[in-house]
């Protein structure tokens, strides 16, 4: 299995899909229905009810298990089927946006605290059209600048970040794993309406991903140097002639009674270069930490992981840069102006209920315990994104139980778009780790023909 082949399920895992799928499907739908806006509602087609949700998993699911992710269909199909809806997304967009613009403020709060930020002042004290304090930390802030130099407001945002995270997934975990990720995001009732409303909290959860996933890619090219196939997420470059680094020796050995051959390496990047690109994602991934905190905990498991992935010194180039950035962007604000405490005071407020005291310490309490022990698990990207998953949907169902109203409030179903992007992340992303493979990184010796053998086993993804 190649660098960029999708790993197939597992038996339990199809089921696992179909539950969070059909969950985070029906949550959105009947939440607006509840309010009374069935116009929104019959936008969420083919969801109009929990049994129809749960189908439409199982359908959406199933063939894609039977039909991309076991037959492995061709390059051109799979591109015709994520440009299709990648397509469809941005026809529902256009089609609805200019009706939600003006009712929704998650786009217009970016707007302006960015504008406030390039002129020198403090954008938490503005408020948006609705009224609302400006929410995001300053980190989802910048991250919206580049859109906001290049098209002045974000009205592209969305689908930007919705090609973006295609376009990764494509390179890193194959043509399979982008149709899949592109079909279920257009099937899915959540993404369509968090796309049309331009919430922003999906687009934090997928620049968590992609910036975690592009460290991982760099920590291990880095920690491989000229081997072959290093054990990383989208670990692949095009070689250019004369900038090869490899040897140009074929080794083979025999291990368990089969003959391993190693390659020489076609990597242009030589592994201070990758240590820079480590640095450079760290960096990324730190703002995308300082966008909401009830994402941070993500940060726990993916440290933990790069950690035993290649060593705590070379992970060090990832995650000081990360928590230096997701530090000072955090606590600046308060520093320079401690009476504006929008973000704090918005999430202060959405985690309370009168039903139930203390709700807020008893959910950060529940995510932290599920996010120790998953990162106590967590070898893998795979593992990573699966606990910020679970962390996630811990923190939507303590909110449910706290509130005691048995119907879905805008706190159960403003993070369902990102717990699925964490979800199909969990799924999309590799599963192999060093764990269990005869011969840790340090005893492999410098002996290039065991070096590549280790390389090359840990490179496949499952």
């Amino acid at each position: 299995m190649t660098a960029t082949q999708m790993r197939r399920w597992r038996v339990r895992e199809p089921a696992l899909l179909v539950v969070v799928f059909a969950l985070t499907s029906w949550f959105p739908v009947a939440y607006v229905l509840d309010r009374q806006r069935p116009e929104v509602g019959s936008r969420a087609w083919p969801v109009t009810s929990f049994p129809t949700a749960l189908l439409t998993a199982v359908v959406a699911v199933v063939l894609l298990d039977r039909v991309v992710v076991r037959r492995r269909p061709p390059v051109w199909a799979c591109a015709a089927a994520v440009v299709t809806s990648w397509c469809l997304a941005a026809w529902v967009y256009l089609q609805w946006v200019p009706r939600y613009r003006p009712v929704s403020d998650r786009a217009t709060a970016l707007e302006i605290g960015w504008r406030a930020i390039a002129s020198g002042q403090d954008p938490y004290t503005f408020h948006t059209q609705l009224g609302n304090p400006i929410a995001p930390l300053p980190g989802g802030i910048i991250l919206a600048g580049p859109t906001m130099t290049v098209f002045g407001d974000l009205h592209w945002y969305g689908l930007i970040w919705a090609a973006v995270v295609l376009a990764v997934c494509w390179w890193g975990a194959g043509p399979a794993a982008a149709t899949v990720v592109a079909v279920l995001g257009v099937v899915s009732p959540m993404i369509r309406l968090e796309l049309y409303s331009q919430s922003d909290a999906w687009i934090n959860a997928a620049a968590l991903v992609v910036f975690g996933s592009a460290g991982w890619m760099a920590l291990g090219r880095a920690a491989g140097g000229d081997a072959p196939r290093a054990p990383v997420f989208l670990a692949r470059l095009r070689p250019r002639p004369g900038r090869a680094r490899g040897t140009g020796v074929r080794h083979t050995i025999r291990r368990r009674g089969v003959a391993v051959t190693s390659r020489p390496s076609t990597t242009t990047l030589t592994a201070g270069a990758w240590t820079v690109a480590a640095v450079l994602a760290g960096v990324l991934f730190g703002l995308a930490l300082a966008y909401r905190v009830i994402l941070a905990p993500v940060a726990l498991p993916l440290a933990i992981a790069m950690w035993r992935q290649v060593g705590w010194r070379p992970a060090a180039a990832f995650v000081i840069p990360a928590a230096t950035v997701a530090l000072v962007a955090t606590l600046t604000p308060l520093l320079l102006n401690p009476s504006a405490l929008g973000p704090w005071t918005m999430a202060a407020h959405h985690a309370t209920s009168p039903r139930t005291p203390h709700l807020g310490a008893i959910i950060a309490a529940s995510m932290l315990l599920v996010t120790v022990a998953g990162a106590r698990r967590a070898r893998s990207l795979a593992a990573v994104w699966a606990t910020a998953a679970a962390s996630l949907a811990t923190m939507i169902a303590v909110v449910w139980w706290g509130q005691a109203t048995g119907r879905p409030s805008y706190e159960t179903v403003a993070y369902d778009g990102a717990l699925l992007v964490f979800t199909l992340a969990a799924f999309v992303g590799p599963r192999a780790t060093r764990r269990g493979i005869p011969g840790p990184w340090r005893r492999a010796g410098r002996h290039p023909a065991r070096r590549a053998l280790l390389l090359t086993r840990r490179s496949t993804w499952d």
